[in-house]
């Protein structure tokens, strides 16, 4: 057997183990995707994964690395979607220095988008506030996901370091 047989027939075994390991931390099944595929290509990309002693342990660690740092990126990502939610005035009766102090909140918000160069802005408004899924929003836009992944986490970082000057 070749090398890429040999490595092609590692991936197929050690494939449900790696999808087991990534749906018992991840719950959106389209991060999960994204994960194992990253995870493969890592993998993949191993100077000599022919020579890898153990695929199914360095799979789980490079996994492991990758859910982490998505689970830092996502809680922020979480935090700002939250605090945008928080602002939607939802109860007319409620009483006027409540309602003055959520236009003021999202008129805030509204200002810091602006602050977005357009294309990162679009994608963030459509992938975060409007929860379209990023692989319809790369092909509207003729990007791959990975560009649009780092327009997202950009919009993120700018809208956090915005909110914190204010």
């Amino acid at each position: 057997m070749n090398t890429d047989n040999k490595l092609h027939h590692s991936i197929r075994q050690l494939s449900p183990q790696l999808q087991s390991y990534l749906r018992s931390r991840v719950h959106r099944p389209q991060d999960r995707a994204d994960l194992y595929q990253q995870t493969i290509m890592a993998l993949l990309s191993h100077t000599s994964p022919d020579k890898l002693r153990n695929p199914l342990a360095y799979a789980i660690t490079v996994a492991r690395h990758l859910v982490f740092h998505h689970s830092k990126s996502n809680h922020t990502k979480t935090e700002l979607a939250d605090e945008y939610n928080e602002l939607e005035c939802t109860d007319p009766t409620s009483d006027p220095e409540a309602q003055c102090v959520l236009q003021q909140q999202v008129q805030h918000m509204e200002q810091v988008l602006l602050l977005l160069p357009p294309l990162r802005r679009e994608v963030f408004i459509r992938c975060r506030l409007h929860h379209q899924p990023r692989a319809e929003i790369a092909l509207e836009l003729n990007m791959t996901e990975a560009a649009l992944k780092k327009h997202i986490s950009r919009a993120v970082a700018q809208l956090a370091h915005c909110r914190q000057l204010f």
